[in-house]
């Protein structure tokens, strides 16, 4: 194991629950926790053959790795999970809700209820359903707590992901009164731009696109996140797109967001052809 000092400081020995492990972002933080930060990590996912590769990905460090196999959008999941948690004497120190879901960029009126409800439920109540299951594990102290990967779309929704945007915008307004009624632990939200992750797995007209050309890599988002971790920071705006649009939404909360939706107009790629069919 290559410890990294300032990782190590606050994550070493610590027990790290982190949903989405098993690709994009959640991969890379599993691996920087527990190979640079000396962590232990619990993932949380859904695909067994995934979670087994990156547990042969890490090595001697393998020990330090086990996963859960559910699907966190589901309450009672989460209710077991914890109960066995609590069962076995495991105390969480610090939980990472990460796990995210995109559907493909469409008008509002067209995208459908089910999709509505189906993004809510992974991107922002299996937060709530993992914070409250597990809040009781967590010691109260100021490096114990909980930590929501949000997103840019948070601070500035953009044409064609209505679904997406409200989703991670409750999450936002969620973890912010969290951040106010759990002082005695380490509550921390942050929003990631653009990344090159499986959240567009579904959507081949991602690829080589306007989107695909700004976005970060997972594993250097992965890092930026870590770093914030560690120096506790509650709040982080990552990626320079993410920056861009944070600035525009706060300059001209309306304008700013029209001339987004021009620029992804002009750019003709297939990926948000759906948002400006009828134009």
């Amino acid at each position: 194991m290559v410890i990294n000092m300032k990782l190590s400081k606050f994550f070493q020995n610590k027990t790290v629950v982190l949903t989405g492990a098993s690709s994009g972002i959640g991969k890379g933080l599993c691996l920087l926790l527990i190979k640079k930060g000396g962590a232990r990590v619990i993932g949380i996912g859904r695909s067994q053959e995934k979670m087994l590769s990156l547990q042969k990905e890490l090595g001697e460090d393998a020990d330090k790795f086990s996963f859960s196999l559910f699907d966190v959008s589901v309450r009672q999941n989460w209710l077991n999970f914890a109960a066995n948690l609590a069962q076995n004497g495991v105390c969480v120190d610090i939980l990472i809700n990460n796990a995210g879901a995109f559907a493909s960029f469409l008008k509002a009126a067209n995208t459908s209820a089910e999709t509505y409800r189906a993004i809510a439920e992974t991107n922002y109540l299996s937060a709530v359903y993992a914070t409250s299951a597990t809040l009781p594990l967590i010691p109260k102290q100021k490096e114990c707590g909980i930590v929501n990967v949000c997103s840019s779309a948070a601070l500035c929704s953009v044409v064609g992901t209505a679904a997406y945007s409200a989703s991670k915008t409750a999450l936002k307004a969620y973890t912010e009164c969290l951040m106010m009624e759990e002082k005695d632990r380490f509550i921390a939200v942050y929003f990631p731009g653009t990344t090159k992750t499986e959240l567009f797995r579904n959507d081949e007209n991602t690829k080589n696109s306007a989107l695909d050309l700004v976005a970060t890599s997972a594993d250097k988002m992965a890092k930026k996140i870590a770093k914030c971790i560690a120096k506790k920071k509650k709040r982080a705006v990552l990626g320079i797109d993410a920056k861009l649009m944070n600035f525009t939404a706060k300059v001209a909360p309306v304008w700013g967001l029209k001339m987004i939706a021009w620029v992804m107009k002009k750019s003709k790629s297939k990926v948000f052809k759906n948002v400006f069919l009828e134009e």
